[in-house]
């Protein structure tokens, strides 16, 4: 890599302690020097004590508190702001704290933006406990899809929580990058803009791909390039009480960045049917959890 190539990696964090130690580590594996900025959501517990015992070990990790939780949205965008000011960022990777990546990520991220020109690139995604798939890609609904699939949100992602069987060499196209992890040039933001703050939790990522397709960029999978996500199964996501309040505060998450969605980006055809099949597919996604 070339000394010129600065990598600035976002993370966001709301009471991520239980995830910062495996991911941190995973970082220092990666033998480049790369800059991490946490921007933190007012956590309540020592996740901001972690970091700045990293700190002090004179790493490049910087970190920016909000004294409220502002969001996935605005606090990803404070982190780019501050890369783009302070550090100088040439690139710049947005990474959830619940997550590690392997050792090669960045050499095949960089690798391969060299060679795709006006392109976001994302890693393939694995679920950390099982290695399945989290995330290979997404598929934007078109109206037809309304129809046939009782999703939540506007988009669903390919083969989730399937068997990670097929080997794939080369970077291929996808409709949407995640927000869970996603490499870009500063150019980027140059010419999109930054993250709809709009958008508190979910949505933002589907925003944002709608927006670099319109304005003919392309989104590429880099199957060689893993991150691992430390999630819960769908099947274990009602398993107590704080689950299943989790799932409602995320769901009221996703009917509004849906919402915001349908009003930025599709037709009234589109939001008609998205709302009628809307109570549907709450009772789809509750039996599907509870099975």
């Amino acid at each position: 890599m070339k000394k010129q190539d600065k990598i600035v990696i976002v993370t966001v964090t709301y009471n991520s302690q239980r995830y910062l130690k495996n991911l941190l580590i995973s970082l220092k594996k990666q033998g480049e020097i790369l800059s991490i900025i946490f921007v933190d959501n007012n956590s309540l517990d020592g996740t901001k004590k972690i970091i700045k015992q990293e700190q002090k070990k004179g790493d490049n990790i910087y970190l920016i508190e909000n004294k409220r939780n502002e969001g996935f949205a605005k606090a990803t965008n404070t982190g780019i702001k501050y890369g783009l000011k302070n550090l100088k960022a040439d690139y710049f990777f947005l990474l959830n704290p619940d997550t590690v990546i392997e050792e090669n990520l960045f050499k095949e991220l960089i690798f391969w933006d060299k060679k795709l020109s006006n392109s976001v690139l994302c890693p393939k995604i694995l679920i950390k406990k099982n290695k399945k798939i989290w995330w290979e890609g997404t598929k934007i609904f078109k109206i037809k899809d309304l129809l046939t699939n009782l999703k939540l949100s506007n988009s669903i992602h390919i083969n989730k929580e399937k068997e990670d069987s097929e080997v794939k060499k080369f970077p291929y196209e996808t409709e949407a990058i995640t927000g869970c992890a996603v490499f870009f040039r500063k150019s980027i933001i140059e010419k999109i803009g930054y993250l709809d703050e709009k958008f508190f939790m979910y949505g933002e990522d589907l925003d944002y791909s709608l927006r670099l397709r319109k304005k003919g960029y392309k989104i590429f999978v880099i199957p060689n390039a893993i991150v691992y996500h430390d999630v819960l199964l769908e099947k274990e996501s009602f398993k107590n009480r704080e689950e299943i309040k989790k799932n409602i505060k995320r769901w009221k998450n996703y009917l509004k960045s849906s919402i915001l969605l349908i009003q930025k980006h599709f037709s009234i055809s589109y939001a008609l049917i998205w709302f009628f099949r809307m109570p549907f597919a709450i009772i789809y996604e509750i039996t599907k959890r509870i099975k």
